[in-house]
């Protein structure tokens, strides 16, 4: 799984790579791009009108507010996304060509320093003592990418007040 997740990523085919993320994980890109306020898309749908012609903001701010946007993709393409598109996007725009390179040893099994795997849960720790763990769960019987325990919850408690809303 760990070879195979570095060779779809060092091939740039993050649409795949997505296939080897937990449904949690999955979620917590769902909420990046949709959820009200801070997601994506109000973010951006918020940000436009301050860059449009007839803004009265004053130059500097537009020239903020563009450098926050250009973190973003094109409101067209943004809109229209799905969480799917969206991580693969973010995964071509937000890490360096060189990380590609990387993927396939990073993510070979001579790179891991300790793993610890449970029935259904489990973490990866790397030799570069410097790498994020990465947490593992099991998922269908395989063995996905999954969030940090503690972000898992986060992100369930979120949920759960939006759907109270």
């Amino acid at each position: 799984m760990l070879e195979e997740f570095g060779r779809v990523n060092a091939a740039g085919d993050y649409e795949k790579a997505w296939d080897f993320l937990s449904q949690a994980k999955q979620e917590s890109f769902r909420l990046l791009l949709s959820q009200p306020i801070t997601g994506a898309i109000d973010t951006v749908a918020n940000l436009r009108p301050i860059v449009e012609p007839e803004s009265k903001a004053d130059a500097s701010e537009k020239e903020r507010v563009k450098g926050i946007l250009a973190k973003f993709p094109p409101w067209e393409t943004l809109k229209n996304m799905t969480p799917k598109q969206y991580y693969a996007w973010r995964m071509e725009h937000d890490y360096p060509p060189e990380r590609k390179k990387q993927a396939t040893t990073f993510y070979h099994r001579d790179n891991i320093q300790r793993m610890e795997l449970e029935a259904n849960s489990g973490y990866i720790d790397y030799v570069p003592t410097d790498a994020k763990r990465q947490y593992l769960v099991k998922e269908g019987g395989k063995w996905k990418f999954g969030l940090e325990p503690k972000l898992e919850r986060e992100f369930a408690a979120t949920k759960t007040k939006a759907e109270k809303r």
